[in-house]
């Protein structure tokens, strides 16, 4: 399960479209899981609160919010699903959906990962695509993609 303290961090970046001034923040209410069975097979599942978002300007992250980007109220919740897991020495390449303002589809993560006591350490990174997900912003606002750093403590229990 992941430690929704301060050992889970959710950062994002984007450029201005024209790669001036961009917009940096993170996602502050994350929860989530990993299972592993007796055959091995491991599944994860990992929820973000759409309105924990934080860049530092409320102005901004109230419109980052609103019904013309992320539309907090109709959709609360980014999700990502595991569905496939592939471990190697130093971590693993989990294979899964990712669910962004009512549109899912396929998603991959390179995940490095590090076994600390009771506790496994795991970070990846990715670039999304905004209109993968039917997330326009006004021209010039952003460029096109973002880029997603996550790290957490996933506890056993």
């Amino acid at each position: 399960m992941f430690d929704s303290g301060e050992f889970t961090r959710i950062h994002f970046k984007a450029r201005g479209f024209w790669g001036s001034i961009g917009v940096e923040g993170a996602f502050r209410n994350a929860r989530g899981s990993v299972n592993i069975g007796p055959d091995g097979r491991t599944d994860c599942v990992m929820e973000i609160d759409v309105d924990s978002i934080e860049t530092g300007i409320s102005v901004r992250d109230h419109h980052l919010v609103g019904a013309d980007l992320l539309d907090a109220t109709t959709y609360p919740t980014i999700g990502f699903g595991g569905t496939a897991v592939h471990h190697w020495e130093s971590g693993m390449h989990v294979e899964g959906t990712l669910a962004i303002k009512g549109t899912t589809r396929g998603h991959g993560l390179d995940v490095a990962s590090t076994l600390d006591g009771e506790a496994l350490q795991a970070s990846t990174s990715s670039v999304i695509s905004l209109s993968d997900y039917k997330i326009q912003a006004p021209l010039g606002m952003l460029r096109p993609t973002v880029a997603v750093e996550l790290a957490a403590r996933l506890i056993r229990v």
